[in-house]
């Protein structure tokens, strides 16, 4: 409507200017055409006056005609061309001089010829100017200004209102800006707030109303430490100072306590509001609520390290991988089998950090794609020029949009030893009812050679028996001679080493059945001499006739404690341990002598009174040991003979008699080159595992 009534305004005006100015020019014209008649007349009355007065008598009609006429110049030639008389018209003034100089009153040349009796006699010459047109020009000049004014009037009138009216409509769009945008920082779950850079509260949103139980209105002004504690406050401030120093958005872990004393946490996002120059006039924070967050996070990291606790826990080795066989687990067993930590091998392939058997990168595949668990039992690998045995399972992934596969790999070296310790123990039981059944065989025929060796030696010797007299009458000799022929030759001395060799021989039998023989578990009182001394003889039974081992060529240096005190113990197992020691070190001394002495063993009794323990020392001067041997000794199934010479167990069933079953201790110590001693420790007092 207001830019109809300017535009209707404006029509008038250019109407009326237009007008106006057309009359002007029409008056130029009209006035032009009225100066060339008079012009006309002026030239008939001089040619009419001039003859009648003289040429020295002031042409007062001339004068006249200049003064009155607008003639700015009047010049009157003959018909040669001379100039006859000129008269000047008023000179110009003021405007009617600018408006002449801009061409507004232009100045117009008239001519016109002087004919006296139809005959010419000079030339009529003027300059015009319409100078009463200045007035109108004038007039004109004003009303446009007066229209101008009034419609630049009437347009900042116009323009006022429009203001207004855009002013007022831009106060309801802003406030209803203001307000959607206050309802959507209301209905924000985060804390938003505006300071300026004194860090005065400017604004906030609903949330902050609530959680810290203030009104917004009352807010501010406020600074942080008008709200919160101290060390809260000074965190807040020592941020805030931060964005303005910056000026640039940053990123903060902030906590406080809302009105009820709850501690909250949030993650703070700060930043900078700037004028057009650049300058901060405000600060400007979202803090989002993550107390609830970071609790779970406690708890999903909580239980993230209890399963990787457990799968590091586990005696396993236990591989992630994904489809293309990256690792993206790795367990505490695997990096102790590898030496390579989880770090290093994350995202690497399987192969490049983890050997497992030819072909069995495919199984894994396979397992993957059939999503089917994969089994591999007992596969051999060499590890440390050690061969190890491993059962390798596959388990595919396939549940809850994870695809892969777990590789589980378990050490069953023991496992298959423990079998093998089986297998030997059975033969053990084998070889001891072998054993017992030859030693009853060895027994019946040795009983009757010791008995026909008694009878010989009675009819031999023997003067008085009247068997012996009857049977040597009827020969023809005397018991006498027979007696003498015997002691000279040295019968009665052989009769009496078979009867010794005899006597041994049951000897060795008996200990070989108490050895032999499966134990009770009784635990008795034994001297140590005793146990000693008998496994020693039995130990002299033992001799390889291809290695040329004989346990007797070895001296035995005997430093026995005297009144030692009784040991309780399993007897035969206790005796099993001092002989696998025996015939170890035995062995040794005589496949490769240490010291470059003959082989010899120093066996040592003793009583620890402190400790209420009975030790025993085992000492020879064998080729000893290094320290990497003496700490594998007591394993099982470790073995430093040919392959074929022993099983490993001997030492480990030992350790496992005199610290599991005697709660004793054995232990061991070596010089390589010098010998080795193993000592072994039993309780005087046996509190016995059930």
């Amino acid at each position: 409507m207001e830019n109809h009534a300017k535009l209707v305004f404006t029509l008038i005006i250019v109407t009326v200017l237009t007008g106006f100015l057309s009359f002007f020019l029409f008056y130029q014209q009209f006035t032009l055409k009225n100066a060339k008649a008079r012009l006309n007349d002026h030239a008939l009355v001089i040619a009419n006056s001039l003859w009648r007065y003289e040429k020295g008598e002031p042409m007062a009609y001339m004068r006249l005609a200049a003064q009155s006429n607008n003639y700015e110049d009047i010049l009157v030639t003959d018909d040669f061309g001379v100039e006859f008389a000129r008269f000047k018209g008023p000179r110009t003034q003021g405007w009617i001089t600018v408006f002449s100089g801009l061409g507004i009153l232009p100045v117009h040349p008239l001519e016109k010829e002087i004919i006296f009796n139809g005959i010419s006699i000079g030339t009529l010459k003027v300059n015009w100017q319409n100078r009463s047109a200045f007035t109108y020009f004038y007039i004109l000049v004003c009303l446009a200004l007066f229209l101008t004014g009034t419609w630049f009037f009437l347009g900042l009138v116009t323009a006022k209102k429009t203001l207004e009216a855009r002013v007022i409509e831009r106060t309801a769009d802003l406030q209803e800006s203001q307000d959607r945008l206050q309802a959507i920082l209301d209905n924000a779950e985060a804390v938003i707030y505006l300071k300026d850079t004194n860090r005065r509260y400017l604004a906030v949103n609903k949330r902050f109303e609530e959680l810290f139980n203030i009104d917004r209105m009352t807010l501010v002004g406020l600074k942080d430490n008008d709200i919160f504690n101290h060390d809260v406050a000074s965190d807040f401030m020592k941020n805030d100072q931060e964005i303005l120093e910056g000026k640039k958005a940053l990123q903060f872990e902030e906590y406080a306590p809302d009105y009820r004393g709850n501690h909250r946490d949030y993650i703070s996002v700060k930043f900078p509001l700037k004028k057009a120059d650049g300058e901060v006039y405000a600060i400007c924070g979202i803090s989002t609520d993550i107390t609830e967050r970071k609790k779970a996070q406690v708890e999903l990291n909580q239980l993230r390290n209890y399963l990787s606790n457990i799968i590091d826990s586990m005696p396993s080795v236990l591989i992630g991988v994904d489809l293309d066989g990256n690792i993206t687990q790795w367990n505490n067993r695997a990096r102790q089998a590898t030496g390579l930590t989880a770090e290093e091998v994350l995202g690497r392939p399987l192969e490049h950090a983890y050997t497992l058997p030819e072909n069995e990168m495919s199984r894994v595949k396979e397992a993957i794609a059939n999503r089917k668990e994969m089994h591999s039992a007992k596969q051999p690998r060499l590890r440390n020029n050690e061969i190890r045995y491993e059962v390798i399972t596959i388990y595919p992934l396939i549940s809850n949009g994870v695809e892969g596969a777990v590789i589980r790999v378990d050490d069953a070296t023991e496992q298959v030893q423990l079998e093998e310790m089986m297998v030997q123990s059975e033969k053990m039981l084998s070889v001891g009812g072998l054993a017992a059944g030859m030693a009853h065989e060895i027994n019946n025929p040795l009983a009757g050679m010791i008995q026909s060796a008694n009878v010989m030696k009675s009819r031999l010797s023997d003067l008085e028996m009247p068997a012996n007299l009857a049977a040597a009458k009827e020969i023809g000799v005397k018991m006498a001679h027979i007696r003498t022929f015997m002691d000279h030759r040295g019968i009665f001395r052989m009769v009496d080493a078979i009867n010794e060799s005899g006597r041994r021989v049951a000897e060795i039998v008996d200990n070989m059945l108490s050895f032999a023989r499966k134990g009770n578990s009784k635990v008795s009182s034994y001297h140590p001499e005793q146990l000693m001394d008998q496994i020693l003889e039995l130990a002299a039974t033992d001799y390889d006739l291809k290695s040329q081992y004989d346990f007797k060529t070895i001296k035995i240096v005997k430093d026995y404690q005297k009144d030692l005190p009784m040991i309780p113990c399993e007897g035969a197992k206790i005796q099993q341990v001092l002989l696998n020691i025996l015939r170890n070190g035995a062995q040794a001394m005589q496949s490769e002598p240490g010291s470059g002495l003959a082989p010899c063993f120093i066996l040592r009794l003793s009583h620890e009174t402190q400790s209420r323990m009975l030790r025993i020392d085992i000492e020879d001067n064998g080729p000893g040991m290094d320290a990497t041997i003496q700490k594998r000794i007591f394993e099982p199934f470790f073995t430093t003979k040919p392959p074929g010479s022993g099983t490993g167990l001997g030492l480990s069933v030992s350790y496992f008699i005199v610290t599991e079953n005697h709660q004793g201790s054995m232990d061991v110590s070596s010089i390589p080159g010098k010998g080795t001693v193993f000592t072994i420790r039993l309780p005087l007092d046996v509190k016995r595992n059930k």
